[in-house]
């Protein structure tokens, strides 16, 4: 009798327990977004501009930038620019040049071989709003999302006002 309840105790003790505890709350951790990311909403707000780009930059290389159509503002969002050690955006006014709605840059060609400027926008020689990383900094471009950027390529064109301050 003692030797059934020795073999009921081993298999007992011999059984798979789980490695691991499921937890009930979820491991990742939800997306902290930059303040610079964050943008109040001011669109149909006046603007002193009839059609223009207006790119308001920090000294870090963040801003952020607005679209005037008929002095109203109709988009806003975040941006970068030029690294601010060895390749500053210039500021100023300028007019869009012209316009590429696939591009990539020819003096910084992407790593992977894709486009790296879709949408781009062209105000000072080689310098474009472009789509590319709000949360990275240029060569000299400025950085939109990627549906801002397709919002000023189809908005506005040649001969309009690009003003970076």
């Amino acid at each position: 009798m003692y030797k059934f309840l020795l073999a009921g105790l081993l298999l007992v003790g011999c059984q798979e327990q789980p490695r691991y505890q499921p937890r009930d709350t979820p491991v990742y951790k939800p997306k902290v977004v930059p303040s610079y990311l964050k943008q109040p909403e001011i669109q149909g707000t006046d603007c002193s501009y009839e059609n223009a780009v207006v790119v308001s930059l920090n000294e870090n290389g963040t801003g952020s930038f607005i679209t005037c159509k008929d002095y109203t503002i109709t988009r806003n969002g975040p941006v970068t620019s030029g690294r601010p050690q060895n390749h500053r955006t210039p500021r100023g006014n300028f007019k869009i040049g012209w316009q590429a709605k696939e591009w990539d840059s020819k003096t910084y060609p992407s790593t992977d071989g894709t486009r790296n400027m879709d949408y781009a926008s062209f105000f000072n020689n080689g310098i474009a709003l472009h789509a590319g990383s709000v949360r990275a900094l240029s060569h000299g471009c400025v950085h939109m999302r990627r549906n801002d950027a397709r919002y000023v390529y189809e908005n506005f064109g040649n001969g309009d006002a690009v003003i970076v301050e």
